[in-house]
């Protein structure tokens, strides 16, 4: 399949392309009818900045984990995206974690402790770039059961992705949220006004 190959709303074989290519489940893209295979794998590319849609850890943080839970807090209530650990935040480097089988035990022990509802995600290694170690991966999905919050340390926090940063979400986001998973928007709210109450 060429670099401008394009993909149809053949979802389940784009799917297969990338968990083959790049170990990543194909979970983001379902919104859209037309995509170059070129495109997706650029969207893939984590040495790129940090941004809507990724993050990157060093390591796992065990003293401080709500640096990167919020994250999957904001992910769960955003679009989806990845935290990578073992990479350096700077010069994205792969150099690995020192043991990934207790690192993704530990993250998987801390989002189902900290974080509620629980969230869908997924857990997958990859090499270091000196192919001696491994680097995790954990890919976050968005929703369905809106919000999802830090809950720890005495807080319960929804936090919401904003560029390359994860923030304890607005009154109005929150809002946003709470609706969303009940399935609602604010328009389709009743109102106390009548129709006979309103001018135009």
């Amino acid at each position: 399949m060429g670099d401008e190959a394009v993909a149809r709303t053949n979802w389940s074989a784009l799917n297969c392309i990338l968990t083959v290519s790049y170990g990543i489940p194909f979970i983001f893209l379902n919104e859209y009818v037309t995509i170059y295979i070129k495109d997706v794998i650029r969207m893939f590319n984590f040495r790129e900045v940090e941004g809507t849609y990724l993050d990157y850890k060093l390591a796992l943080e065990e003293g401080k984990p709500k640096s990167w839970l919020k994250s999957v807090s904001a992910f769960a209530n955003s679009h989806g995206g990845h935290i990578l650990f073992g990479v350096t935040n700077d010069t994205h480097d792969a150099i690995g974690v020192k043991d990934p089988q207790a690192d993704a035990s530990r993250i998987a022990e801390l989002i189902s402790t900290r974080i509620s509802p629980a969230p869908r995600y997924q857990l997958s290694t990859f090499p270091s770039d000196d192919g001696k170690g491994q680097c995790i991966r954990l890919s976050i999905q968005n929703g369905p059961s809106y919000p999802y919050y830090y809950a720890a340390d005495r807080v319960r926090e929804a936090y919401v992705r904003h560029g390359d940063r994860s923030e304890l979400a607005s009154d109005f986001e929150l809002n946003n949220l709470i609706l969303k998973g009940m399935n609602k928007t604010f328009d389709s709210m009743p109102s106390s006004k009548k129709y006979t109450d309103v001018s135009f």
